[in-house]
């Protein structure tokens, strides 16, 4: 069992805009004249998105939210991601250099057990979009690109732990090759960052995930974020001079406060949702609390900490499967992913008229599709789709006033 960690960075910092964390430091603010300002622009992750049985799921949100756990009590800030603590984010009053405390950010979501809305457990969900809440601020050239890699990670019923009464799964961590461990991704994303992202404002960045294997209601699902700077820098450079990254963060109860949970303690299945960091001891191996390997968890942290729960949202749709009574006795559709075409073979218990629609992530019909009546029996038809933009989309089979629903990823 790893030891509960407390905040030992005398001389560091995180860099937080609401409030300096002077009491959990003892080391002076940070001075950094390019920090990103808060700003009221992050959109509302709490809520269901525009299409059926798809909601933007985020914890931080729904625990803010008017009808959740804590209601208009978070206190957001900024924390700089860096891959490496050589580089400078600012300066100390008494003039010392500050490093980069934190080298990448990681939620874990569990979508049954949420404040606001979750998902059924008892039906498959998709994971089709995400968003992150940052700021990027540029002082390089607009030719230069930094890359956001993210990847999604995958419950892992083994890597649960229970920490001071509070659920979490373990995020490994590998240190001289600075990853996490293969075995726990389900799919990488890289998103290229130049000169039109540049905010100094909270914006989000929304990904699609094509590729991630639906999920058991029952399971947790992951994100992992981290900054890969498009230029080299030396330990004389400050964040001032270059590009940096900075991931939107609550702390839930208000500045210089202590979580509260939501959840079911005495429950091991009731997972809490937390979020994680990887601070500069461990990334270099050098922590003394057990952590060495290991993201660290919200509720590991004993001090007030900023950066408790990423504003790092998921739309999840629950996957409607084929209802054993429905006329529809079996609906597939292949390949997937589709490149120029998409078959839709299905089976009728009875004669009916048949549709078949494609919709996008946002729930608009973008492709309709009449097959007329149809009878009893197994039948094959035949979707276009190479005029579609690289995404993931849902196919409904409609037969008579029965539908069924199915994920399709397009990728040319």
């Amino acid at each position: 069992m790893k030891k509960i960690f407390t905040l030992l960075f005398a001389g560091l910092v995180g860099v937080t805009l609401n409030a300096q964390r002077s009491n959990v430091v003892s080391a002076p603010s940070v001075t950094n004249p390019s920090q990103p300002q808060v700003g009221s622009t992050i959109f509302n992750a709490a809520g269901s998105s525009t299409r059926a049985n798809s909601y933007w799921m985020n914890y931080a949100l729904q625990l803010d939210d008017p009808s959740g756990f804590t209601p208009g009590m978070a206190s957001a800030s900024f924390n700089v991601i860096f891959p490496d603590s050589n580089i400078i984010i600012g300066t100390y009053t008494t003039g010392d250099p500050a490093y980069a405390q934190f080298h990448k950010a990681a939620t874990m979501l569990d979508p049954k057990n949420m404040p606001v809305q979750s998902i059924n457990s008892s039906v498959l969900y998709s994971l089709d979009s995400l968003a992150i809440g940052y700021a990027y601020v540029r002082t390089l050239l607009p030719t230069v690109v930094d890359t956001l890699v993210i990847q999604i990670i995958k419950h892992d019923a083994s890597l649960q732990w229970d920490l001071a009464n509070a659920t979490y799964q373990d995020i490994t961590y590998n240190q001289p090759t600075n990853t996490i461990s293969q075995s726990q991704v389900l799919a990488t994303y890289t998103y290229l960052l130049t000169v039109l992202d540049s905010t100094s404002f909270a914006n989000e960045i929304i990904i699609a995930t094509p590729g991630v294997p639906n999920q058991a209601g029952t399971n947790r699902i992951g994100a992992v974020v981290s900054f890969k700077p498009g230029y080299t820098y030396s330990i004389t450079d400050s964040i001032t001079d270059k590009n940096a990254f900075y991931l939107l963060s609550y702390e839930q109860n208000g500045a210089n406060t202590d979580p509260t949970f939501y959840g079911t303690i005495a429950d091991g299945n009731s997972d809490l949702n937390c979020s994680y960091m990887l601070p500069t001891s461990v990334r270099y191996d050098q922590n003394a609390q057990g952590w060495n390997g290991y993201f660290i968890p919200t509720w590991a942290w004993t001090t007030p900490y900023s950066p408790e729960h990423h504003i790092i949202s998921f739309l999840l749709t629950e996957v409607v499967g084929v209802n054993e009574n429905s006329n529809i006795s079996s609906f597939q559709n292949y390949p997937n992913p589709a490149d120029v075409a998409q078959n839709i073979k299905y089976s009728l218990k009875t004669t009916a008229d048949v549709t078949v629609s494609i919709t996008d992530i946002a729930g608009k019909v973008i492709m309709f599709q009449n097959e007329g009546q149809q009878f009893q029996g197994e039948h094959i038809t035949a979707l276009n789709t190479s005029t579609l933009a690289n995404g993931v989309y849902f196919i409904t089979l409609t037969a008579g006033e029965e539908k069924s629903v199915s994920r399709m990823v397009v990728q040319h």
